[in-house]
């Protein structure tokens, strides 16, 4: 007979709370104001190094962690270990930091991120994990519904994001091409399965609803040569015929009050979007000759799905949309690969600073209620391989930014007791501080009184001796 952890009943409790009580949740959240706060979950599919974006400084003594590190990572900037002279210059290209007495590096590429941390808008979380086995699939399954007790067989199982918006009475908007689990919402009767009824997907914002015929053909008469109009405008019509024909207690009204709220829906966004031009600026960062590209156009459209989004953020009425980027499973060339990556999000004048700076100038108080959340599923491991790249491994460091964010360092960003781990072959990070942990901190304080509700026996994971979370988010 298997036996029942506390952890995993808590969880089962309180997720099936959520799903049977519908509308109506098992904890009682009004004991503080909502926060509008609104938050971008930017996941970084494939196991992102951040201990590239991120370094101490170069010690030429032998010994010291800024030794033990440079050397067993100098492969990944395709230098040779025992170069010293060369190791120090790529030290001194990355922008020098100091926190709480810890003097650190952000890669040379990232001046945005830089300017943030400065300005005490970024929390840099160190050593968390989500997984122990490296397993990309699962240890993504368990990162994207926020449980580290997940089976590979719980696929069908909520998102954390999709459950916290469901609590909030809000919808989750899904940036991406395709939904990420992160967003699916508690099922109404059954807590292993999911509902998206609260899932808006803006994975082009600039064509969302129905397709209208007269849009496209203001003339009148020239979709009688285009099959999209043909067909739109026939079924606008017969649509619009069974909603008067049809009684509404024939089980085919449902239907027709489908057709009648998307294509409502989509309208009230393109109207919307009519009177609201996208900026030249984040326009540069998908177009091919505008001398701004992004190495990422999808990543390109998501900023641009931002920023539309927050302008029809009555419309959609939603306080948390999803992102994410893909590429981060680095085991070869790391430094050809990772750099433009991390320069699309985080350099200045691309993603998220021109993101920035397009708000302040035409959604004026939008950027400064934003929060970044920038995750993957596990970390890469201590030394560099033979291909210039990192093996997967456990711990890494999670990345949250914006204004309201309490900056800083949370955790040892450095651990000694990592410098002899460095020359043993297949070392990881060491994971002290669970996601579940920093989860359930941004649940409440988005909405008061949620983590246990929305992540179920998180104060039962791990966390690292010293550190407090609690005041993460102002």
């Amino acid at each position: 007979m298997k036996r029942i952890t506390r952890r995993a009943f808590l969880r089962y409790s309180a997720l099936a709370g959520l799903s049977l009580a519908g509308s109506q949740f098992p904890v009682k959240i009004h004991a503080a104001p909502d926060s509008d706060t609104i938050l971008v979950i930017i996941m970084l599919a494939g196991g992102p190094d951040m201990r590239y974006l991120i370094v101490p400084p170069y010690e030429s003594s032998s010994g010291t962690y800024g030794n033990a590190f440079w050397t067993a990572r100098a492969r990944t900037y395709g230098i040779s270990p025992d170069n010293a002279e060369a190791l120090a210059a790529k030290w001194e290209e990355y922008h020098h930091l100091e926190s709480s007495g810890t003097i650190f590096g952000i890669h040379a590429r990232c001046g945005w991120l830089r300017d943030q941390f400065v300005a005490g808008n970024v929390a840099i979380i160190s050593n968390v994990f989500i997984s122990r086995n490296r397993d990309h699939a699962h240890s993504r399954l368990r990162l994207e519904q926020g449980d580290m007790d997940a089976a590979t067989s719980d696929q069908g199982r909520s998102g954390w994001g999709g459950r916290l918006a469901k609590i909030c009475g809000k919808n989750i908007c899904s940036l991406t091409s395709s939904v990420r689990q992160v967003c699916y919402g508690p099922h109404p009767t059954n807590p292993a399965d999911h509902d998206n009824s609260n899932v808006i997907d803006a994975k082009d914002t600039r064509n969302m609803g129905l397709y209208e015929y007269d849009s496209d053909y203001p003339d009148g008469n020239s979709w009688r040569w285009n099959t999209r109009g043909i067909m739109s405008r026939a079924l606008t019509s017969y649509y619009a015929a069974k909603a008067r024909s049809l009684s509404t207690d024939s089980p085919y009204y449902r239907i027709i009050q489908h057709e009648q709220s998307v294509r409502s829906f989509g309208r009230q966004v393109n109207a919307r979007l009519d009177s609201v031009p996208v900026p030249e600026a984040i326009e540069a960062l998908y177009t091919s000759d505008s001398g701004n590209q992004l190495d990422s156009s999808g990543f390109a459209y998501q900023v641009r799905n931002i920023y539309d989004v927050l302008a029809c953020e009555d419309i959609l009425e939603t306080n948390i949309l999803s992102a994410d980027y893909d590429g981060w499973d680095n085991h070869r060339y790391m430094q050809e690969n990772i750099e433009p990556h991390l320069e699309d999000i985080l350099g200045t004048n691309k993603g998220l600073d021109v993101l920035h700076a397009q708000l302040n100038a035409n959604q004026p108080g939008k950027a400064e209620r934003l929060v970044f959340l920038l995750y993957g599923e596990f970390g890469r491991q201590l030394a560099a391989n033979g291909d210039h790249g990192t093996d997967h491994g456990e711990g890494n460091y999670c990345l949250l930014i914006g204004s309201r964010i309490n900056g800083g360092i949370y955790g040892e960003m450095f651990p000694t007791s990592e410098i002899p781990r460095f020359s043993q072959p297949g070392e990881d990070i060491e994971g002290k501080t669970s996601y579940e942990r920093v989860f359930a901190r941004l649940c409440d304080a988005i909405k008061s009184g949620s983590s246990d509700s929305v992540i179920p026996g998180w104060q039962e994971t791990e966390l690292e001796p010293g550190v407090d979370l609690s005041g993460l988010i102002s």
